[in-house]
C-alpha cells in the first residue's frame, strides 16, 4: 500500500493514540489531534487523505471541524469519518449534511473501519 495519511481526532487522548497506533501497524501514516482547533492546524500541515473525527469535543465540535475542513482548498477528495458515541438519527443526518463520508459508533468495529479506509484510500490514488 502506498503511504496514506490518516488524522485521528478525539479529545480522549488514550483512545486517539491507541487507534493511531493500530493504524500505523496496518501501514498507514498517522497524526493525532485532541481538539477541533488543533485538528484544523494539524490537517493543514499533514494533509491527510482521511480524518477520523470525534463529534463531541469542547470548543469546536466535529461538525464544525468537518465543515471547515471541506472548505480548505487542499482538501479536495478528503474523506471524513465520524467516530462517535452519538448514535441518534438526527446526529447521523447532520453529519451527512456537513460532509461526513462515514459514520461509526464507538466502540468502533475495527474490521468495518479497515474496510472504509481501504475504500477511501483506494479512491485517493
Amino acid at each position: 500500500m502506498s503511504e496514506h495519511r490518516i488524522l485521528v481526532v478525539d479529545d480522549d487522548r488514550d483512545g486517539a493514540e491507541s487507534l493511531a497506533l493500530l493504524l500505523r501497524i496496518e501501514g498507514y501514516s498517522t497524526q493525532s489531534a485532541y481538539d477541533g482547533m488543533e485538528a484544523l492546524r494539524v490537517a493543514r500541515e499533514f494533509l491527510p487523505h482521511v480524518v477520523l473525527l470525534d463529534i463531541s469535543m469542547p470548543e469546536l465540535d466535529g461538525f464544525d471541524v468537518a465543515s471547515r475542513l471541506h472548505a480548505e482548498s487542499w482538501a479536495r477528495g478528503l474523506r471524513v469519518i465520524a467516530l462517535t458515541a452519538w448514535n441518534r438519527f438526527d446526529d447521523r443526518a447532520r453529519a451527512r449534511a456537513v460532509g461526513f463520508d462515514g459514520y461509526l459508533v464507538k466502540p468502533v468495529d475495527f474490521a468495518m473501519l479497515q474496510q472504509m479506509l481501504h475504500t477511501y484510500c483506494a479512491l485517493s490514488e
